[in-house]
């Protein structure tokens, strides 16, 4: 891999066994290494506000989505599918976020690491830009519903959000074939 490791064998009764430890993450776990303790700490609280408000955020349009669906079936609304439409909105919207902030969280606060080998970078952006694809997708799929219900003469709008979210797949899609093969060279 090019990365620095240490390799440890133990002898048993009738068998070795052996350990394998990257430098770098060995170095970093025994605090032999580290960059500057404040700025870090500043770094990792701040991280935890930010995904913490954004977790916030996403109950938020969940508690929004079942209010609005409460709603409509309370008072049984003559609006049902553009109440529909909006909880649903409300719902991919606080997927896509949740899953921003749990990524955030996960791997700012509470897992750091900061394995070079590990391509956990690209790995983290493709799993954002699958998310996004998600809520975009399901976006694209009530617009349609919704052109189709009103005024057909939009359906070009519905068409250009699909088109967009087919060119954010093609990229995604590039984008996780040369990861694969750089990660191979």
């Amino acid at each position: 891999t090019g990365s620095p490791y240490i390799t440890v064998a133990v002898k048993g009764a009738n068998e070795y066994v052996v350990f394998d430890f990257e430098l770098y993450d060995l170095l970093k776990e025994l605090s032999l290494i580290k960059g500057n303790e404040y700025f870090s700490k500043f770094t990792k609280i701040f991280y935890a506000m930010f995904g913490i408000l954004l977790f916030i955020l996403s109950l938020a349009l969940v508690v929004y989505a079942f209010v609005t669906t409460w709603e409509i079936v309370s008072y049984r609304s003559q609006d049902v599918l553009a109440g529909i439409f909006h909880s649903i909105i409300a719902l991919t919207l606080a997927l896509a976020i949740f899953d921003l902030s749990k990524t955030i969280l996960e791997h700012e606060v509470f897992y750091k690491s900061i394995s070079r080998n590990n391509n956990l970078e690209n790995r983290l952006l493709a799993r954002f830009f699958i998310s996004i694809i998600i809520a975009l997708s399901i976006e694209s799929l009530m617009v349609v519903f919704k052109i189709a219900l009103n005024d057909y003469s939009k359906m070009i709008y519905a068409f250009y959000l699909i088109a967009g979210v087919g060119v954010m797949m093609a990229s995604l899609s590039l984008f996780i074939f040369v990861m694969r093969y750089s990660a191979k060279e």
